[in-house]
């Protein structure tokens, strides 16, 4: 009788986990010129945050809340399934995927900057770590800028992005507008979110992701430690 421990078990899936996931040259400049560019407007902050509210953009913000992009991605992912589109299915479960991965991020990064949101203060450089301020960086935006990274990839029309990123970036700029965030928020989550969308898609495709995911809880070593893998 041959016997088979969960550690074995275990050990090839977790290795796996990230099959796909590659950073090269091209994801330092990506970084390095997205930190000069929040670093930029970090410093004009007050004088962007006062044109943008001077200029009154209307509200795109829709666009950007999970209130919006969950309940559409359940219903494309539900007529898939209904009309038997696999394709459609499968788009929609890596979409879907790849811009809450994005938003985790983003959560996490705005606990730990602690950033007060320009309706809070006047002050553009008051961070406090862990505080529960939020600004930093733009959730709204990062969920925008990865729903169009989504699309892009996931579609074959040339219109898509032309159509999706502008509609992003005038979620960012909305936020901005009604003071929620300032525009080195929006220019961190516009980044965030398609960098992060980007290479989440990267992964799903070299897994062959596009059937129904399940979330695997497994207790690891230590106290308040676990392992949450998506299974496929």
């Amino acid at each position: 009788m041959n016997e088979t421990h969960a550690g074995a078990t275990d050990a090839p899936a977790q290795t796996g986990m990230l099959h796909g996931l590659e950073f090269g040259r091209s994801d330092l400049l990506f970084g390095l010129g997205s930190a000069a560019l929040v670093a930029i407007t970090m410093a004009n902050d007050e004088d962007l945050q006062q044109h943008v509210v001077d200029a009154d953009p209307p509200d795109w913000e829709l666009f950007g809340s999970p209130a919006f992009l969950a309940p559409a991605a359940l219903v494309l992912w539900a007529t898939g399934k209904l009309t038997h589109h696999d394709a459609l299915t499968a788009s929609t479960t890596r979409g879907a995927i790849a811009v809450t991965t994005a938003g985790i991020v983003t959560v996490g990064l705005k606990e730990v900057c602690g950033r007060s949101r320009p309706r809070e203060t006047g002050d553009p450089y008051q961070f406090d770590p862990f505080s529960g301020h939020d600004s930093f960086p733009s959730g709204h935006t990062t969920l925008a800028f990865a729903t169009a990274t989504a699309l892009d990839r996931e579609t074959g029309s040339m219109w898509v992005p032309i159509v999706a990123y502008p509609t992003a970036a005038l979620v960012g700029w909305s936020r901005v507008a009604d003071r929620e965030h300032w525009t080195s928020d929006v220019v961190a989550g516009a980044a965030i979110g398609y960098w992060v969308a980007n290479k989440a898609e990267d992964v799903l495709r070299a897994k062959g992701v596009g059937g129904p995911v399940r979330v695997a809880w497994a207790p690891g070593p230590g106290i308040g430690r676990a392992m949450v893998a998506l299974r496929f």
